[in-house]
């Protein structure tokens, strides 16, 4: 059994159901997800270990992060529990950025694509294969009692197999050269039914270069025979000789144009229009108006006095309704009442990795008294997997510095947006 049959192996249906429902997804599609998942991070692995620098690194992960394998023996249980499955997405995050780098996204992609989940599933997939590939290697590297050498030539054991069981669209973002030519059995005699088989093969193929020569050259017979006797019976054939019959000579009459055309009566529905230098103004038929009748005159006037009373509808502008519209999106993007953010530089760009612990050092002072507690809440507005993650990131470094997990409480997100997508609550 190769390695990646055996971490699959590792995968039982009772987690494949439990992801499923905490991804909301279809159970085939997160089969089909997580095989694709670890097929990919091993060969990320193996593409990152190019030298004795980067395995060497490998060995530190494994050591620093306790990757022994005992997860492997946890897998069902914590894919049971949210909080738990949740936390070991963020931790594989950190993880799979550290060793995958900017293919993180291009993975993503082409795993949604495939199992057609979406790709906040395909993420959180690809970050719960790092913890369960990297236990399976450091239970390998404990078992068979590896150094660095030992983790090399293990690698090149796994190499060609990972590599052909990654599927077109995978191996084009790793761009691995699969050995095409499979090494021939030892024991292969020449009297053996696939050497007869391979020397019939190469003597078709003799035929097969003999053949067109063979057809050229009696393709070259027939024309020579085609020049010399065809071309006495072409000679005999009687020539008839066509004379063509002169033109007559134009004249000048015979461009100018047709006398019938000039002919052709007028057409009567046509009616020219003439055109007016200075139209009447409307003062000018008023006057004319008011002379031929005074009646007109005071008709008119009652007309105007009419059209004036009625009342001018004014359209409601552009302007308007954008104001309206960005009240709206202000409060929409306002922080949850009685609730409080975090400094923007807490956390890595685009990723749930604390760049600054110093921001959070308040908070941890704060926590000290056991007494008091932190309720944190991701934002629904903006990166809503990426508020999730960083809320757990937050709970798992108060832990870390020696908070109490009774102490901290992850809740469900809360309608608003800031710059971090999470807030946060101390209360005694």
């Amino acid at each position: 059994m190769d390695f990646l049959s055996k971490i699959k192996k590792t995968i039982t249906a009772k987690t494949v159901e439990n992801l499923a429902t905490f991804l909301g997804e279809k159970t085939t599609d997160v089969e089909s997800g997580i095989g694709l998942s670890l097929n990919s991070f091993i060969a990320g692995i193996l593409k990152y270990a190019q030298s004795d620098v980067e395995l060497k690194n490998i060995i530190n992960v494994l050591n620093d992060g306790g990757h022994t394998g005992d997860i492997l023996n946890n897998i069902e249980s914590f894919s049971s529990n949210f909080e738990k499955t949740q936390l070991l997405v963020t931790i594989g995050n950190n993880i799979s950025t550290h060793f995958l780098g900017n293919k993180v996204s291009l993975l993503v992609e082409k795993v949604s694509e495939i199992s057609e989940i979406r790709k906040t599933s395909a993420s959180s997939l690809l970050s719960l294969s790092a913890p369960i590939v990297l236990g399976f290697i450091g239970k390998t590297m404990k078992e068979n009692s590896l150094d660095l050498v030992g983790l090399r030539n293990h690698f090149k054991e796994i190499n060609d197999p990972i590599i052909h069981s990654l599927p077109p669209a995978i191996n084009n973002i790793f761009q691995f050269k699969k050995s095409v030519n499979s090494p021939i059995p030892a024991n292969l005699t020449a009297s053996s039914p696939e050497k007869k088989a391979k020397t019939s093969t190469n003597k078709k193929v003799n035929w097969l270069i003999i053949l067109p020569w063979l057809i050229l050259g009696i393709a070259g017979l027939s024309v020579l025979y085609f020049a010399k006797f065809a071309k006495k019976e072409i000679s005999e054939i009687p020539m008839t000789v066509v004379t063509e019959k002169p033109q007559d000579d134009l004249i000048p009459e015979d461009f100018l144009p047709d006398s019938t055309i000039s002919n052709l009566p007028v057409e009567k529905n046509i009616v020219p229009i003439p055109l007016e230098k200075n139209p009447p103004t409307e003062e000018k038929k008023v006057v004319e108006e008011n002379k031929s009748s005074g009646t007109k005159q005071q008709t008119t006037a009652e007309e105007a006095k009419k059209e004036s009373s009625k009342p001018i509808i004014k359209n409601e502008t552009p302007t308007t309704r954008i104001s309206t519209e960005s009240k709206i999106t202000e409060q929409d993007t306002k922080t949850p009442s009685g609730w409080s953010i975090l400094n923007g530089t807490a956390f890595k760009k685009n990723s749930a990795e604390i760049s600054n612990s110093s921001v959070i050092n308040g908070l941890f002072g704060q926590l000290k008294n056991a007494n008091k507690s932190i309720r944190i809440s991701p934002l629904s507005g903006g990166n809503k997997a990426l508020a999730e993650d960083r809320a757990y990131a937050l709970r798992e470094f108060l832990i870390e510095k020696g908070i109490s997990e009774d102490q901290i409480t992850v809740t469900n997100p809360l309608t608003g947006f800031n710059p971090n997508g999470i807030v946060y609550r101390i209360s005694n």
